[in-house]
């Protein structure tokens, strides 16, 4: 059994719905991460039409959006519960690049963590990174 201070609480709610991750919401249970779980997804409702474009005025990344086919890129978030070491940040830039998908790239950490070396001069022409918060709602519409 895995013991973490999860596992310590009365229970605990989840983004996320058994129709999504049935496989992974039940072995969260079973292999002691809690004593329950509630599982309440998705919690982040879609953007109406009318709430996406007042968001895009306000949006520093719609402009590099605008210039890559629809549905071209890739998001990659882990919002702010992932805690997510240095060697799994260059780990997921390397499949990035290896990927030669264009995407854009929320990192949390960016403050603690650099590319590797001449990275992002390789990925310049299709990928971005966002260091800072990033609407997230507005971006994937």
């Amino acid at each position: 059994m895995v013991h973490s201070m999860q596992a310590d609480c009365f229970g605990i709610a989840i983004n996320t719905f058994l129709g999504l991750e049935q496989q992974y919401c039940e072995m969260y249970v079973r292999e002691g991460y809690v004593k329950r779980a509630y599982f309440l997804g998705p919690l982040s409702l879609q953007l109406q039409p009318s709430q996406a474009a007042k968001g895009v005025a306000d949006s520093r990344f719609i402009n590099w959006l605008g210039t890559k086919p629809n549905h071209s890129v890739v998001y990659l978030s882990f919002g702010t519960c992932a805690h997510i070491s240095g060697a799994q940040l260059d780990e997921l830039a390397l499949g990035l690049e290896a990927s030669r998908r264009s995407f854009m790239w929320v990192v949390r950490a960016a403050d603690k963590w650099a590319p590797p070396k001449g990275w992002e001069k390789r990925v310049e022409d299709r990928g971005h990174i966002v260091r800072v918060w990033a609407p997230q709602k507005v971006i994937v519409y």
